[in-house]
């Protein structure tokens, strides 16, 4: 049983521990590209593009030690 307890552990801290934003933006962004790729392939790789470098942004701004 220590073992699901430490799995549990690795794959929150994996998950939310560098930033909750990441997550959010993942979860947030996949379906919408799914969505969005029945209709249009281009359409789904520009979602995609521009949903992973605003999650970055998000999650790079709410960090501003690493913003110099």
């Amino acid at each position: 049983m220590t073992w699901l307890v430490r799995s549990a552990s690795f794959v929150y801290d994996f998950l939310v521990g560098d930033g909750w934003e990441l997550l959010v933006g993942l979860l947030l962004i996949l379906p919408l590209t799914f969505l969005v790729g029945h209709d249009s392939e281009l359409g789904a790789g520009v979602l995609l593009l521009i949903g992973v470098l605003g999650t970055l942004s998000v999650s790079l701004l709410r960090k501003p030690h690493l913003v110099k």
